[in-house]
């Protein structure tokens, strides 16, 4: 039998009673090379040895092997039904807590939002309340018609599901705000964004985030109460009028469109922008290229005059150019 002498013989000694070892207790030869820093290969000749040697046969090999793999699926099964117990304890304790809140007269949609659980969901365990006997449908009813939507829940407590009726297209949600919302950093940061009226896409690469997650945390801000599509929609307008009143101030103090990019780097199409504000008349290509005339020429002038200031001080070309007060003259004029 052929083994690899880049070990020792006494290194391939004890690798041969660690697999050995291993291998009875149905330990994969890939395992096992990795558990010992070896090659597969290594091991599979190792185990070759073993078993002409008459230390184990393969039969003991896939015998233990299955084994371990029954041993292996039994944990799995115990694992998953312990999550399965520990998710009905917590419905349960979500179930008791809506009976409390019925109990105490809430509405659905402040026991969805106390709760933080879907309406649908939360549908189910009223149904599974009355079912049970726990709540009565008279006092459901009884509560002045704060409840309206139960009234459906209680024609249909016998079906399995109750399905909410389908959205009508051109209804809104009245958005009700809840300033108690609790929220992450993650959340209160995308808020910060919205809130400025910044795009999903520029959220996102400040964030180091991808796009759909940005989406997904806007939904859970908005099921939270903290922020509507109306406020959304607000917010960018507002930073919408704000930026091409900048983007026209810059233009006219000679700024080029790089230099604008530069300074308001969140600006979403920048050329379309310049293009409407020229179309609405709010700004020309004379004014633009007056401007930037303008602007060069006044950065020359500055220039010259701290260059005579310079050479008045005593000193070099060099030193004029490298101080502090050359490097003024890269700036715009303000």
């Amino acid at each position: 039998m052929v083994v690899s002498r880049r070990f020792s013989k006494e290194e391939r000694v004890l690798d041969k009673q660690d697999t050995l070892e291993m291998l009875k207790q149905g330990v994969t030869h890939a395992e096992i090379a990795r558990q010992l820093g070896r090659s597969t290969q290594y091991i599979v000749n190792l185990k070759n040895e073993l078993v002409v040697e008459g230390l184990i046969t393969i039969e003991e090999i896939k015998k233990a092997r299955k084994q371990a793999i029954d041993a292996k699926k039994r944990i799995e099964k115990s694992i998953s039904e312990s999550k399965a117990a520990e998710k009905e304890r917590i419905r349960n304790e979500k179930k008791a807590k809506v009976l409390e809140y019925l109990n105490l007269g809430i509405t659905i949609l402040e026991i969805s939002r106390k709760l933080d659980i879907p309406r649908t969901t939360l549908n189910r365990y009223i149904v599974e309340l009355i079912n049970e006997g726990k709540v009565k449908e008279e006092d459901i009813k009884s509560q002045k018609g704060k409840n309206k939507e139960v009234s459906k829940i209680v024609q249909e407590k016998n079906e399995e599901l109750i399905v909410p009726p389908p959205r009508k297209s051109k209804s809104k949600k009245k958005f009700i705000p809840n300033p108690d919302a609790i929220l992450s950093e993650e959340e209160k940061q995308v808020l910060d964004y919205l809130l400025k009226g910044q795009s999903y896409n520029f959220i996102a690469k400040e964030m180091g985030i991808t796009q759909s997650e940005v989406v997904k945390i806007t939904n859970i801000l908005k099921v939270k109460g903290v922020i509507s599509s109306e406020q959304i929609k607000s917010a960018r307008e507002r930073k919408r009028l704000n930026d091409e009143e900048d983007v026209i101030k810059l233009l006219k103090r000679g700024y080029t469109q790089a230099d604008i990019k530069l300074q308001k780097r969140d600006t979403i199409n920048l050329s379309i922008m310049i293009s409407k504000l020229k179309a609405e008349g709010r700004i020309t290509d004379g004014e633009i290229k007056k401007a930037q005339e303008q602007a060069r020429r006044l950065e020359k002038e500055e220039f010259a005059e701290l260059v005579l200031k310079g050479m008045k001080k005593g000193l070099t070309v060099k030193e004029i150019i490298e101080s502090d007060e050359t490097r003024i003259c890269n700036r715009k004029v303000r």
